[in-house]
């Protein structure tokens, strides 16, 4: 889908869709739900794979908060983790509850869950936080209060990257919002972390990833470009070698993760 973009006070605002109810009911639709899941019984955790074990503990609970269609629940726990989602949208859950009735995820609000303080050892959320129009805070204050004490959550956001800034300097990102929908917003590296420390987390690491899907987005030509590597079957090697550089990663990445910590004080 194509989004009108907008600079408004150091974020990237994207508008021309609301993601409500009836907007993931199209993305996901029932077929594509279970396709995911049952790839992900192998513990086929894909752009994670390095990440996430380096970070979860094997021991104590783990919450995807805003778990999609549960497929990174669903690789976990092949891999041992005792990981559970919770999943705003209605129609997804009743979609993995009618399929894997076994997989443990649950309907809910990420801002209100209910659950008691200091319930989880580890908490995920990846492209969740970024659709709320005022900003991420009732949410974040929300993941620290159901972590322990040195409990560690793994957040991402799409990121405001280098590329992206360089295209803003040049006078890109200057469409007409007036009456869209808000959908999403990117945050620079600083912006973001400052949210993160303002709630009281401790920064572990910052790093970007997807960087394929970040010139994807922002470079003219590409998807021409992207049916050519098809045709030529060098389409895989080329996107692995993109998403493995250490250049793109630092500069042209779609999404920002940060590791952060809740302190034992």
């Amino acid at each position: 889908m194509s989004y009108r973009k907008r600079v408004v006070d150091g974020r990237l605002l994207y508008l021309g869709a609301t993601p409500d109810e009836d907007f993931w009911r199209e993305q996901w639709a029932d077929e594509r739900i279970v396709k995911a899941l049952e790839s992900a019984r192998s513990g086929n955790l894909q752009i994670f794979k390095s990440l996430f074990p380096r970070y979860l503990p094997k021991e104590g609970r783990i919450l995807e908060a805003g778990c999609g269609m549960g497929h990174i629940v669903m690789a976990l726990r092949a891999r041992g983790y005792n990981c559970e989602g919770v999943e705003w949208s209605e129609d997804t859950v009743a979609t993995i509850q009618a399929h894997f009735p076994e997989l443990p995820i649950t309907q809910g609000d990420v801002t209100a869950l209910e659950e008691p303080d200091n319930s989880f050892e580890a908490l995920i959320s990846l492209g969740v936080v970024e659709h709320r129009e005022a900003g991420p805070e009732p949410f974040l204050t929300e993941a620290y209060r159901v972590l322990k004490q040195d409990g560690l959550m793994l957040i991402s956001v799409p990121w405001f990257n280098p590329l992206r800034r360089w295209k803003a300097r040049l006078g890109f990102y200057r469409d007409s919002i007036s009456g869209l929908p808000f959908y999403q917003q990117a945050f620079s590296e600083s912006d973001f972390v400052h949210l993160l420390e303002k709630e009281g987390f401790e920064i572990v690491e910052v790093t970007g990833y997807d960087p394929y899907v970040g010139l994807a987005a922002e470079l003219p030509g590409f998807d021409l470009l992207e049916r050519l590597l098809r045709k030529a079957r060098i389409y895989g090697r080329i996107k692995g070698r993109i998403n493995c550089s250490r250049w793109a990663v630092q500069n042209c990445s779609h999404m920002l993760m940060v590791i952060c910590r809740k302190p034992s004080s």
